[in-house]
């Protein structure tokens, strides 16, 4: 396929999926939105952690309508606080539950519907192919939890076990059918009581639980998770937050708390760029980047700047006007000389800065092309916008390490424990710090032509660190801007966790930004869609080089326009 074709299967996938968190806003209600590859609620949490619910991808064309359709019917028939109140601690018994409670309220979409009907059939289907293409029943563990949801499901919807699956699943079918076989029968009849159902499914949880009392091989949990089995919360992590419950950014950032954790933060580094070089490596970068190319001039910027970033304020009094108020210094010379002519005066005005302006950097493998381009193009705002008298920072993020590093390794060696968060060591980076003149804070830009600088991004935790720098400086207007390529990728965190687990946080914690609404939050992508994940986006072509339009799409955001 060529690049134009496969360009334009991107654009049409994501479309698709922007057009299917609509269709689950309407039937669900609840503010939905397409952040990465998930549906979101407002405080940025996942709604819907069931096993064929979770696994699938929103962006594909075979699943994104009933991934939407799955989280619609899941927020409008279920009580979450009570479902997290019948969740057991068993990691296995959990994820029975949560198949179960899902497939309850799937079974539950009227006739009069069925359009959803169809979508989540074939959600459901394409979970089970997924768990045959990738082994997932070939495990004994994966064969019951199969069994368990496709039983369920038949008992549910009266609907027959797909022929292919009957000789799989029978024999683990009929060895459960004494165990489970009461609870079992029960479902149907307790499908509108959540309370009742819940009970019973959590009794067969229980059941298929207390068969695999040792913990789960690693190997095995990474196939399962892969196929959607395991939950992307841990036991125990959900719904003990207080403040879960609460209004605005606190409920997203309990939200936040209880979906993301960090294995270790040992590796963390927070450094400013010009500690990373040697003098000689700095000229030498610095003339690099003084042979750039610049596309606009630094005036420029500081007029459009100055035009929508400041505001007019009273500064003391122009006098000598033939109207406004009485000057009282004038009123002998009236009285002397009885000429009214100037002895009126008016407010003067200056313009004040009204706004600071802070750029968050994307320093992952893949921005290492693009290094001197941006770093033209930071040098250029910073110039324009220090001419305009507005402060301008420049921030970024990276990784200390590839593939989770040291904290990998800690990993491995406590037995790589399920649910470990996030994993490698984080590197978060002052290239211009705010409040200093720009001929003194412009001097770690060249760093960005180091190489090895570029790693990998935890793009979440960045912007969470970015935006309370932000927080810091004193203006009305405090503007955030992120410069990147695409989502967070950390190899050892992707392969650790559930799919999207960084996708999620970054998700989640730039929509408690923009709630909160301090910070004003937008992204330009380079040669990517970031609205999956920022409310306000741009999307720009990078050549080699600074190009006119990418200055403009950059201080259009900045403008807020």
């Amino acid at each position: 396929m060529n690049s134009a074709a496969m360009s334009d299967e991107v654009a049409t996938a994501v479309a698709r999926a922007d057009r299917s968190a609509a269709a689950a806003r309407a039937l669900g209600g609840a503010g939905l939105l397409r952040r990465g590859e998930a549906l979101v609620d407002p405080a940025g949490s996942v709604p819907v952690r069931a096993a064929h619910v979770a696994a699938a991808d929103l962006t594909d064309a075979r699943t994104s309508s009933g991934v939407a359709d799955a989280v619609a019917v899941r927020l409008r028939y279920s009580d979450a606080a009570l479902h997290r109140s019948l969740l057991p601690d068993s990691e296995i018994a959990r994820i029975v539950v949560e198949l179960a409670e899902q497939l309850r309220c799937e079974s539950l979409v009227p006739s009069t519907l069925p359009g959803v009907r169809r979508n989540l059939a074939r959600l459901f289907e394409r979970w089970i192919d997924d768990a045959w293409q990738t082994g997932a029943i070939e495990t004994e563990l994966g064969l019951h939890l199969l069994t368990v949801g496709v039983v369920i499901r038949a008992r549910l919807t009266a609907s027959p076990i797909p022929e292919e699956l009957e000789d799989t699943i029978e024999s683990t079918r009929f060895a459960l059918s004494e165990d489970i076989g009461r609870p079992l029968r029960r479902l149907a009849g307790q499908r509108a009581d959540q309370l009742a159902f819940g009970e019973s499914a959590r009794e067969i949880a229980l059941t298929i639980a207390a068969l695999f009392p040792d913990e789960v091989s690693t190997a095995e949990r990474t196939n399962l998770r892969e196929s959607g089995f395991v939950p992307v919360v841990p036991p125990g992590s959900d719904g003990d937050d207080p403040a879960a419950g609460a209004p605005g950014t606190a409920r997203a950032n309990a939200a936040i708390r209880r979906d993301y954790t960090v294995f270790t933060r040992a590796y963390d580094r927070t450094s400013q760029a010009t500690a990373l070089a040697r003098p000689d490596q700095l000229e030498r970068w610095r003339a690099e980047l003084a042979a750039q190319p610049r596309p606009v001039r630094a005036e420029r910027i500081a007029r459009f700047a100055a035009a929508r970033l400041a505001r007019p304020v009273t500064a003391g009094w122009a006098g000598g006007m033939d109207e406004g108020l009485l000057d009282p210094t004038k009123v002998a010379s009236f009285v002397t000389r009885q000429d009214a002519s100037g002895i009126f005066r008016l407010p003067g005005t200056r313009q004040r800065t009204a706004a600071a302006v802070t750029v968050l950097l994307d320093c992952s493998g893949s921005m290492r092309r693009h290094s001197a381009a941006t770093a033209t193009l930071c040098d250029l705002l910073g110039e324009g916008l220090d001419l305009a008298g507005i402060p301008f920072a420049v921030l970024g993020f990276s990784t200390v390490d590839w593939h989770g590093g040291r904290a990998a390794q800690d990993w491995r060696a406590a037995g790589s424990p399920a649910n470990p968060g996030r994993l490698g060591g984080t590197h978060h980076l002052v290239f211009a710090p705010p409040d200093v003149p720009w001929r003194l804070a412009r001097r770690g830009l060249p760093v960005l032509l180091r190489p090895d600088l570029y790693a990998e991004g935890v793009d979440g935790e960045a912007v969470q660190w970015a935006a309370n720098q932000v927080r810091h400086q004193e203006a009305e207007r405090q503007v955030l801007l992120v410069l990147s390529d695409g989502g967070p990728m950390s190899t050892a965190t992707r392969d650790a966790q559930a799919a999207a687990y960084l996708d999620r946080h970054l998700a989640a914690v730039a929509n408690a930004v923009e709630q909160e609404g301090t910070v004003e939050l937008c992204a330009l992508g380079i040669d990517a869609d970031l609205s999956a994940f920022y409310r306000r986006s741009r999307t720009v072509s990078f050549g080699e080089t600074l190009s006119r339009e990418t200055v403009t799409a950059a201080l259009d955001l900045i403008a807020g326009r």
